[in-house]
């Protein structure tokens, strides 16, 4: 598994970290909003896959394995999203162009997510996104620390992530205040 170099970026971690703070309580309130387990888990393997974390990805399919997902599903999501059940396809979709993407919402999949599950449903499938980029992008760091790949931007990654935890509380504070309608990030 290949690790993608356009996550592990240290400006696009500190974005990626505030976007995730604001989501904490659609991500909290998954359950709620009817985003089972395994589709969660289906949301953090399709954005773990793109993004090329080996931490994340050993994590998440034990993850999906206890949620009741068999091996046949896991490596049919992970080599190119095959099996994926009918009302679990669109968010899935989307979580794979988020992650593509490098963490920018697309219109049209944002209006297809909304329509497909309603607006606390999509927050929550997009708060899924977001926090797994966050843990994909120190899991990378970790990793290449780990295996001498590289030092200096991977520990400012991993430092960042300890450092900016006072900033993660109070932003994720400041996002149990806003609407819903503002939560989902820049267009």
């Amino acid at each position: 598994m290949e690790y993608n170099k356009r996550i592990s970026a240290l400006h696009n971690f500190y974005s990626d970290y505030l976007k995730a703070a604001f989501s904490t309580k659609d991500f909290v309130m998954r359950i709620k909003h009817n985003v089972p387990k395994q589709f969660t888990e289906r949301i953090m393997l399709s954005v773990t896959n793109v993004n090329g974390c080996k931490m994340c990805s050993y994590y998440h399919i034990e993850e999906a394995l206890a949620s009741g997902m068999n091996q046949r599903e896991i490596q049919q999501l992970l080599e190119g999203g095959t099996g994926i059940p009918a009302d679990q396809a669109v968010g899935t979709a989307f979580a794979i162009n988020y992650a593509e993407s490098k963490g920018k919402i697309n219109p049209v999949f944002l209006k297809r997510l909304k329509d497909t599950y309603g607006a606390k449903k999509a927050a929550s499938i997009i708060a899924a996104c977001r926090v797994i980029m966050v843990g994909n992008t120190l899991g990378i760091a970790v990793d290449r620390l780990k295996n001498k790949i590289s030092f200096f931007r991977e520990f400012f990654i991993f430092l960042g992530g300890v450092v900016l935890i006072p900033a993660f509380i109070v932003s994720a504070l400041i996002g149990l205040l806003i609407p819903l309608k503002w939560r989902f990030g820049k267009q």
